[in-house]
């Protein structure tokens, strides 16, 4: 089992209490101020981690001080032991970073994890640096993308009733999951979700999400059926994208279409229902983010006017487990 052993010269860890969500925060955003997060986003990934497989979270200090802190999950349904790792730790000290990710490894053996996988951003050269030299690939890139709304209403509600007329007259309609009934149309989206994800370009097999874990997230305030666009077919959901308003930055939530619709502009019609609504909520700019090898949602924001911003590597590495 791991214990909370000194790595390197200075560095330790001992477990994470669940009340810490304030400093997690707080080193999160510290690592990573262009996209903060918030306790209780924190709350609910825990939540669903938990509900999902199994967790080990560590505090990270130098010389006794918290400074960081390591998450490793392994999803219950994971193939080959595949599982998470992320590793936020302030500051610039190289050693201590190195540190925190031998620590972060050890979490990582010690679920039973033979093929760790983690996210950095493209702009965190010292955390790639570190990676590099502790043997970690990278495999992926997930691009992001701003589009700044400024001025933009008018362009982009004529684009939305462009497509809308197209997608109405291939025999579909557009309308909110609240049209639908609000969270009696979840299970549905549920599935649409699931099976549109099982298509994104990725590693490692994809698998499955609850429909309970899925609501904890999807579902975290009053207004999403109102924000959440769905494409209806023959009285059934096809696709829907929608408009998570609670993250900073706001931003499209998730894009799917099932494969037999495609190629109707059903995915365009719906993006910009968003991207219209948040225009009319106020909303500044929105934020999307893709696999780099997902070419049809990338010729999307390319033809949107989203301009690209840096973005997510995806690295893994082969871990021996004790």
């Amino acid at each position: 089992m791991l214990a909370p052993m000194t790595s390197g010269t200075r560095v330790t860890a001992r477990p994470l209490r669940a009340d810490e969500t304030g400093f997690v925060v707080e080193v999160v955003n510290a690592v990573q101020p262009h996209h903060p997060w918030k306790e209780d986003e924190v709350r609910t990934w825990w939540s669903s981690a938990e509900r999902m497989g199994s967790v080990r979270r560590l505090a990270i200090e130098a010389d006794g001080v918290a400074v960081g802190w390591v998450t490793a999950n392994k999803r219950y349904e994971a193939p080959a032991g595949e599982g998470l790792v992320l590793t936020f730790v302030r500051g610039d000290d190289r050693e201590l970073l190195d540190g925190a990710w031998a620590l972060a490894e050890d979490a990582c053996r010690d679920l039973g994890i033979g093929l760790a996988r983690t996210s950095v951003w493209e702009d965190e050269h010292l955390a790639l640096s570190v990676l590099d030299g502790r043997g970690w690939e990278r495999r992926r890139r997930e691009r992001f993308w701003r589009l700044d709304l400024a001025g933009q209403r008018e362009r982009l509600t004529a684009l939305r009733d462009e497509a809308t007329s197209r997608v109405e007259a291939a025999g579909l309609r557009i309308v909110t999951a609240a049209d639908l009934g609000g969270k009696d149309v979840y299970p549905a989206l549920h599935q649409v979700d699931e099976t549109t994800s099982a298509d994104i370009p990725s590693s490692t097999p994809h698998v499955q999400t609850p429909y309970d874990v899925w609501l904890m997230w999807v579902d975290r305030s009053p207004d999403v059926p109102g924000r959440m666009w769905v494409a209806v077919s023959g009285g059934r959901p096809v696709g829907f994208s929608y408009l998570d308003h609670l993250q900073t930055p706001v931003t499209t939530g998730y894009t799917g279409v099932l494969r037999e619709h495609r190629g109707q502009g059903i995915a365009r019609a719906l993006k910009l229902h968003t991207l219209v609504q948040a225009i009319e909520l106020g909303v500044d700019a929105v934020e999307t983010d893709n696999d780099s090898e997902n070419r049809p949602i990338l010729h999307l924001n390319e033809e949107l006017g989203y301009r690209e911003i840096p973005g997510q590597l995806k690295l893994y590495r082969t871990l021996g487990v004790a």
